[in-house]
């Protein structure tokens, strides 16, 4: 009798154990995928919307140049040497962190994979050409040279924006993307207003 008890005992361990083996492979799948989200945003190929390939398209690289926004204002935002220049780039920080959170919900209603800075400079194929990691032409400058490189590249990027959403508004038909532009092109309008005046005031010194 104390054979079979020890027996069934064996069988219940080794029972569990196979379990607990089959068990761990999923869930590291499983925090594998949740890691590689945090990089990109793909939605089901049954929910693509009804955008065209350029909205589509202007989707992606304006989130693109959101987030690379956000991150070389981070990088300024304790670099950066001036004032007005510090102030600058929390502005930044955070409008276009809003503005990409807006992008992000209305690239998954409509099926939009977004990349973010790191894949597009991987040269991932659903993203248009590389520009590098963003503040790369930045990294050599520092005190007052990196205050003027910063802002200069700030009213670059706007002024180049600006004219993308005025595009992209002229031609898009989605009303939930056109109202985005829109709601977006006036705060583009005052950053490059403000870079443009912190720029003249460094000019000066």
């Amino acid at each position: 009798m104390k054979l079979f008890q020890t027996a069934a005992v064996l069988l219940s361990f080794g029972g569990a154990t196979l379990a607990a083996q089959q068990g761990a492979p999923r869930q590291a799948s499983q925090s594998k995928t949740g890691a590689q989200s945090a990089q990109k945003i793909t939605t089901p190929t049954s929910d693509r919307g009804n955008l065209s390939d350029d909205e589509r398209q202007f989707i992606q690289e304006a989130s693109r140049g959101g987030h690379m926004e956000v991150d070389m204002s981070e990088a300024a935002k304790s670099k950066a040497s001036d004032k007005k220049v510090k102030e600058l780039a929390e502005v930044l920080v955070r409008d276009h962190g809003k503005s990409n959170t807006e992008l992000t919900q209305l690239a998954i209603k409509n099926g939009v994979d977004l990349f973010y800075p790191d894949d597009a400079a991987r040269g991932s194929a659903n993203t248009a050409k590389s520009e590098g990691h963003p503040g790369d032409d930045l990294a050599a400058y520092s005190g007052a040279d990196y205050d003027r490189h910063y802002v200069e590249r700030q009213v670059e990027d706007h002024r180049k924006m600006i004219d993308k959403f005025e595009a992209a508004h002229a031609k898009a038909t989605d009303p939930d993307l056109k109202k985005f532009i829109q709601q977006t092109l006036p705060t583009l309008r005052s950053h490059l207003s403000k870079a443009e005046s912190i720029e003249h005031d460094l000019v000066k010194k």
